[in-house]
């Protein structure tokens, strides 16, 4: 068996760091009630692009003249290809 490229970890690690980090801080805010809505939007787009960023990942949307205005619900559907299909659905949006 060989082992992994030297540094093949760091993006797994960033990812489990940021993950972490973006859960403790949602569970900490929520337990004294100051958790607002627009918090949580923040926490989880500086989650989205600590993962893309940490896998040198370049997210491209197509179709999206095919979403609906703000407002009016859809689904987003993945085929989770990957463990970066969430991260990835959360920054494009």
């Amino acid at each position: 068996m060989t082992s992994p490229a030297r540094g093949s970890y760091r993006p797994f690690l960033v990812g489990v760091g940021a993950t972490l980090r973006a859960s403790v801080e949602v569970l900490a805010r929520s337990a004294v009630g100051r958790l607002a809505a627009g918090d949580a939007e923040r926490i989880i787009q500086r989650w989205t692009r600590s993962i893309i960023r940490a896998g040198d990942t370049t997210v491209i949307v197509e179709g999206r003249e095919h979403v609906p205005p703000v407002g009016v619900g859809f689904v987003l559907m993945s085929n989770h290809r990957s463990h970066v299909d969430i991260p990835s659905i959360l920054h494009a949006t």
